[in-house]
Order: C-alpha cells, then structure tokens, then sequence
C-alpha cells in the first residue's frame, strides 16, 4: 500500500488528474474505483494546497500593516497624517480641559484605524458647564472662564465658538442683574438718609409755624429741643 502525505503545497506533476493513470483495466470497475479515489485525494491536495496559499497571503499582510517599514509610501503617507492628526485632536481638547478647568469633563474621542492597523482620534469633545450660579458675580466669572476655556486650542472649531458667544451672553446678563441690583441697594441708601431731613425740614416748618403764633401773641419760644 502506498501512503501518500498531504503537504501544505502542492505536488509537483499534481496539477490535474489527468496526470494520474490507473494501473488496473478500465474495463475492471476495481480499477475505475481507484480512479475515483485518486481523483478525489488529488483534489484534496489542491485545496489543502490553496488554502495554505491564502493562509500565508493573509499572513504576510498582517505583518506588512505591523511593520511600517514594508508599507507602500502612500499608505506611509497616510500615516503620518493620521500621527499629526491624531496629535492634534489631543493638544486641542487638552487645552480645553486645562482652562475650564472644574467646569469641563472628561475628553472623548472617536477612532480610525490606519493602514499600520493603528488606532488614531480623528475627533473629540469635552463637555462643559454653562449653567448660571446663584450669584451674579460668581455666574460673571464663570462665564469669562468659560470663554476662555472654548478659546483655548489654537485653532477653536465652530462649535467653540459658539460656546464662547453664549459664555459672552451669559455674562452680559449676569452684569445687568448686578446693576439692577446695585441700582436698587443705592436708590433705598439714599430715600434711608433722605429720612431724617425730610424730618427736620419738616420740625423746621412747625418751628416757624409756632413763632409766627407766638409772635402774634406776644410770645417768645426757643428752638430746638425740649430738655
């Protein structure tokens, strides 16, 4: 009996069946059955041969994608793009977190894959609070925080912007509340010490009143107040 080994490439001469022939009579159905099996067991080979090729086609591309050294220079290019991207988007959402300081969140990043079969953040965001506090003062000084958080990176995005403006508003507002109440603090400051002159115009008017009696009745009284 001869054994035959299943080898991950394929056989010389195996390149079809054709190259096989029977040793028995065509005529014997012995010898047609071992026909067929040889043509099967040579189709086995090809197969196991085929996916052996594919195997280490596969391979050799992963270890392209993992050693830059063997990638094509546009997919080198691409790269360095992505590097200069990906730092960019880093240092950009830094500088938010480090002037919003308690007011901004964590950064959170959206990924792409490079030809290096790398990960790179094509994109980010930091969360802010841009709630009003309970004084206008304190909202005033968040809100200029704020502003200067969302123009922090040295190149704001739309989104930045418009964060700034409405950190602009906010703190508009919050100047008019206070000015209002300062209006307000200094209008009843003012009618509280009107009080007593109005009090002493008016002991003034009842003074010369009495001395216009008094003096129509002979009478003389001093001014002032009683001992």
């Amino acid at each position: 009996m001869t054994m035959i080994a299943l080898n991950s490439q394929p056989v010389p001469g195996w390149t079809n069946s054709s190259n096989i022939k029977s040793e028995f009579n065509p005529e014997n159905n012995y010898g047609k059955s071992a026909d067929k099996a040889a043509t099967t067991l040579i189709n086995s080979v090809k197969k196991s041969a085929d996916s052996s090729e594919s195997q280490t086609k596969n391979d050799s591309e992963s270890q392209t994608k993992n050693n830059p050294a063997k990638l094509s220079p546009e997919e080198k290019s691409k790269v360095n793009k992505l590097k200069q991207r990906d730092r960019e988007v880093r240092a950009h959402e830094m500088a938010h977190q480090a002037v919003g300081g308690q007011y901004a969140g964590s950064a959170s990043y959206s990924y792409t894959t490079g030809p290096d079969n790398k990960r790179y953040a094509v994109g980010g965001s930091v969360s802010i609070d841009t709630s009003p506090e309970k004084e206008p003062e304190q909202t005033i000084k968040k809100a200029e925080q704020i502003k200067r958080a969302a123009t922090a990176p040295a190149n704001p995005s739309s989104a930045d912007l418009q964060i700034a403006a409405k950190a602009a508003r906010m703190a508009m507002q919050a100047r008019s509340e206070l000015n209002q109440e300062n209006s307000t603090e200094i209008d009843s400051a003012a009618n509280f010490k009107a009080q007593p002159n109005n009090k002493y115009l008016i002991n003034k008017r009842e003074n010369s009143y009495q001395k216009l009696l008094a003096a129509r009745n002979g009478l003389e009284i001093n001014s002032g107040f009683a001992a």
